[in-house]
C-alpha cells in the first residue's frame, strides 16, 4: 500500500528539487489522483497537517495545494505547541507568510524559540488568542508584542524572575485591559 505520510525530518528541504519532482501526475496512486479530490475533501485532510509543514512543504507540491494550504480555514488557527522539529527560521518564514491570517496562535512549550522569533509576532495584527506559555519572554518583549496586537482577547504567558510590569508601555497596558482571558503562570 502506498502512503503520502512522511516524517517531517525526512522531508527534503531543497524546494527547487521538490518542485521539480512533483507534478499532478506524481500525485496519482492506483489510478487515483489526489489533486482531483474536491477542495472540501482536501481541506479536511490538510487540517491535520501542522501549519509549518503546510507552508514549507505541502504547498510546494502543486498549484492546487499551494492555494489550498493558504486557505483561511487552515491558516487562522496555528498550533506549534511542542513542535520540536520546527526551527526559528521556519517559524519566522511561516509568520511572514501568514501574519495577516493568523487569529489564534499557540507556541506553548516552544522554549527553544529565540527572542527575535518571538518578536515577529508583532506582525500578526489579527491575533485574538495567543499562548506563549513556556516561551522566553521578557517584560520589554511582551510590551512590544502587546502594543501591536489591539485585537487580542486571550493571552497565556509565564512570568519569570526579573519580569517588571513597570516596563510595559501604555499601548501594551491598553491591550491588556481588553483581554478577556488571561492565564499567567508565576515562576519564582
Amino acid at each position: 500500500m502506498n502512503t503520502f505520510r512522511k516524517k517531517t525530518s525526512e522531508i527534503d528541504t531543497d524546494y527547487e528539487h521538490v518542485e521539480g519532482m512533483c507534478s499532478d501526475d506524481s500525485l496519482e496512486i492506483n489510478g487515483i489522483n489526489i489533486a482531483e479530490f474536491s477542495d472540501e475533501i482536501l481541506l479536511n485532510i490538510l487540517k491535520y497537517v501542522p501549519g509549518h509543514d503546510l507552508v514549507h512543504c505541502v504547498r510546494r507540491v502543486c498549484k492546487k495545494f499551494d492555494s489550498l494550504c493558504l486557505d483561511k480555514s487552515l491558516t487562522s488557527n496555528v498550533q506549534l505547541s511542542r513542535e520540536y522539529q520546527v526551527s526559528d527560521n521556519k517559524v519566522k518564514e511561516m509568520i511572514k507568510e501568514l501574519a495577516g491570517e493568523i487569529q489564534t496562535l499557540s507556541l506553548s512549550g516552544c522554549y527553544w524559540l529565540s527572542g527575535s522569533t518571538i518578536d515577529q509576532l508583532s506582525k500578526c495584527k489579527c491575533l485574538v488568542k495567543l499562548d506563549l506559555s513556556g516561551c522566553r519572554l521578557t517584560s520589554l518583549r511582551l510590551s512590544k508584542i502587546l502594543s501591536s496586537l489591539p485585537s487580542l482577547r486571550s493571552l497565556a504567558i509565564d512570568i519569570n524572575h526579573g519580569f517588571d510590569s513597570n516596563q510595559l508601555s501604555s499601548e501594551s497596558k491598553a491591550t491588556l485591559s481588553q483581554v478577556k482571558e488571561l492565564k499567567q503562570t508565576l515562576y519564582t
